[in-house]
């Protein structure tokens, strides 16, 4: 056997193995068909009549179905039109309400114009009535002032009044008085002309110190009227003997220096504390 036979012998060998197979395949998935058709249980004539049940009653319950969508149907259509109806009247509601925001807008714009002006006469007011209240205290404080000023001038006129009524009264006694000088100068021969710068007032003091050349300090200067050249009297402060006379040299404003005149002197000399009074001549 040479080689072609060989693979040929090999071919028919295996195809009869795949043969051999194929049969037992064949007999393993062989089925009884009829059983299959005609088992009561689980067949296909048993599966055939329920399934033609089951159409039946689907057939019913899609009858009923349509029954019921019609029905639902003839309300749907009852509840649109109720719906139309409704919607017509909301939309105749929200015609109105858009008619009546518009108005309120409009009545809100006018309300906002109005607060803006009423917010600008207040700011306005507000700044007129800082204003018053800054010209009220000014106005309280010239008030105050002038109310000072009144009682001070309603003093000042009680002060003059009584001063005037003092110096009416015054004047009367100053009247009199000058009678009576005139009256006494007229008797001693003087008048308003008579020079009387060398006669000095009337004035009362003391010996203060006692230096030396005759010359003395005394209590009485300038300020009380005393001025060079007046002559004062020299009394004794334990006697009261009359002890002689001076003449000022030198004058301050509270007291002077005074020389002593010799031919006054009455023998006691002068001392320290003795009084002197001015000579009226």
């Amino acid at each position: 056997m040479n080689l072609l036979g060989k693979i040929f012998t090999g071919v028919i060998l295996i195809a009869s193995c795949m043969f051999l197979m194929l049969a037992v395949a064949v007999f393993a998935a062989h089925k009884n068909w009829k059983e299959v058709v005609t088992n009561p249980e689980n067949g296909l004539t048993s599966q055939l009549a329920a399934a033609k049940q089951v159409n039946i009653d689907l057939r019913a319950e899609m009858v009923r179905l349509k029954q019921a969508l019609q029905i639902e149907r003839a309300a749907r259509v009852g509840a649109l039109a109720a719906l139309e109806s409704k919607l017509v009247q909301v939309q105749q509601q929200l015609d109105q309400k858009e008619i009546d925001l518009a108005t309120r807008t409009s009545a809100l714009s006018v309300a906002n114009d109005t607060m803006q002006t009423m917010e600008n006469t207040l700011v306005g007011l507000t700044n007129e009535v800082v204003v018053l209240r800054s010209e009220i205290r000014s106005a309280q404080q010239e008030r105050d002032q002038i109310f000072k000023n009144v009682v001070s001038l309603t003093d000042d006129l009680n002060q003059a009044t009584n001063l005037n009524s003092t110096l009416a009264e015054r004047g009367s006694q100053l009247t009199a008085q000058i009678t009576r000088q005139k009256s006494v100068m007229d008797k001693i021969g003087v008048n308003e002309f008579t020079p009387v710068a060398h006669i000095p007032p009337k004035l009362d003091g003391v010996i203060q110190g006692v230096g030396e050349k005759n010359f003395v300090q005394i209590s009485l200067g300038f300020d009380d009227g005393l001025r060079v050249d007046h002559q004062l009297e020299v009394f004794s402060s334990t006697s009261g003997n009359y002890l002689g006379r001076l003449r000022v040299v030198k004058t301050a404003p509270d007291a002077s220096v005074a020389e002593v005149l010799k031919k006054f002197q009455r023998g006691i000399p002068i001392k320290k504390g003795d009084s002197v009074r001015t000579k009226i001549k």
